[in-house]
């Protein structure tokens, strides 16, 4: 067997310098996505939805001391964005909680209306946010992660108080009948996490029409964290955040089992098995105009060990597109 021969050490240079200029070439694309990304006056927006994660993300910009503020969300320790003496356009990173229509009320509506009393020749287009980001969670794990958290603190909250037979499973025939009579999934629910099922892919309406956008399945939150440090040129470590402990939850998933509340989140279900069919390294979904932003989010995903799926049009998956 013929031996091999050692590389010399010209080769050994020659690759030197190609991982080189490999790794100068990434730096060049991530700065200028980076630049894209900061010409907005307004805030990037991380929009959370609840139970997602999205309060891990707030405390780990507010731990990393960030320039970041918050819209209609708690347990973060960072500032209103729409309070206090700093402008919007003073922060780099949005963290709001609600549905998409609503955070674009307050950014691209409220926010811009009072940029303008300052900044009155502010154009549209210095205004559009340039890059969207979301995570969503497993509907089964949705659930009951929002009302373990809604029943712990039910005893706080004077709106709760009137239905918390929804959070006593112990009590005789508890079933989903009893959710129900406690007017969960209507209207008039006590949290507006249960005003209807498919609670998820209800908040994300309106959010794939954005121009760029990245949505990535909850385990892949650290990925997010990374695109924010990069935005923000500093370190975002995540830790558990805003964790409630119901010591009946255990009872109330053997009163109220996934099988009777499927059909409530069917959508939602359907959505997240086609976020995450291609496994867990393919598990973000984006869209991207810009061909600068979609090499930076890829470089990134890269260096994370995934696999970004991009989609060209504007609007969400179809049912086609979305069936096994």
């Amino acid at each position: 067997v013929p031996r091999r021969r050692a590389p010399s050490d010209e080769s050994c240079t020659l690759s030197a310098r190609v991982l080189r200029r490999q790794r100068m070439r990434s730096a060049d694309v991530l700065a200028v996505g980076r630049s894209l990304l900061l010409r907005s006056v307004l805030p990037l927006p991380y929009l959370h939805l609840a139970k997602t994660g999205g309060s891990s993300v707030g405390q780990a910009l507010a731990h990393a001391h960030a320039s970041a503020c918050k819209i209609h969300t708690s347990h973060i320790h960072l500032p209103e964005c729409d309070k206090g003496r700093r402008s919007l356009a003073a922060y780099r990173v949005a963290i709001v909680e609600g549905a998409h229509r609503y955070a674009r009320q307050k950014l691209l509506v409220d926010g811009l209306r009072r940029l303008r009393d300052v900044q009155s020749t502010l154009n549209s287009s210095d205004a559009a946010p340039r890059l969207w980001l979301s995570a969503v969670r497993r509907p089964e794990d949705w659930f009951y992660s929002a009302i373990g958290h809604w029943c712990s603190y039910s005893g706080h909250a004077p709106q709760a108080q009137s239905h918390s037979v929804a959070c006593k499973p112990y009590s005789n025939n508890f079933s989903l009948g009893t959710l129900r009579s406690a007017k969960l999934f209507s209207i008039a629910a006590p949290s507006y996490y249960f005003r209807s099922g498919d609670f998820q892919t209800g908040a994300l309406r309106g959010f794939f029409e954005e121009r760029t956008w990245l949505l990535c399945a909850l385990p892949q939150l650290g990925f997010l964290a990374r695109v924010l440090a990069h935005v923000l040129q500093r370190p975002v470590s995540l830790r558990h955040d805003n964790v409630a402990t119901w010591h009946h939850r255990a009872a109330f998933k053997r009163a109220v089992p996934w099988s009777a509340l499927r059909r409530l989140y069917a959508r939602d279900e359907q959505f997240y098995d086609w976020l995450t069919r291609g496994g867990p390294n393919a598990s973000c979904v984006g869209r991207a105009e810009s061909a600068e932003l979609r090499s930076m989010v890829d470089i990134l995903g890269r260096n994370s060990g995934l696999r970004i799926r991009w989609r060209d049009a504007p609007g969400p998956p179809s049912s086609n597109e979305m069936a096994p």
